[in-house]
């Protein structure tokens, strides 16, 4: 089974669409039409997410502590010394 999905901009649209996925005679060639308008955008998306910087998880416990945590806290009102809240 192929699991794909698409927008739909503006809903109006949609009439058509079920239409054209309803019907036997238009539902291969309309699935076939949408796979191809986003091959592009898949391999974009694709190409960005594997572009990211990787951070492990050692290098993250070791920046925590240069973390300004005081407005998170006095947004919260949480109440306390602010450092002894992040260490528990």
């Amino acid at each position: 089974m192929i699991k794909w999905s698409m927008s739909l901009m503006p809903a109006c649209r949609a009439l058509g669409v079920v239409g054209s996925l309803l019907l036997k005679e238009r539902k291969a060639h309309y699935v076939s039409q949408i796979q191809r308008q986003y091959i592009q955008p898949r391999q974009l998306f694709a190409a960005r997410v594997n572009d990211q910087r990787r951070v492990t998880i050692e290098a993250t416990k070791d920046n925590r502590q240069k973390i300004d945590w005081n407005p998170f806290f006095y947004t919260w009102e949480l109440a306390g010394p602010l450092t002894k809240n992040i260490d528990r």
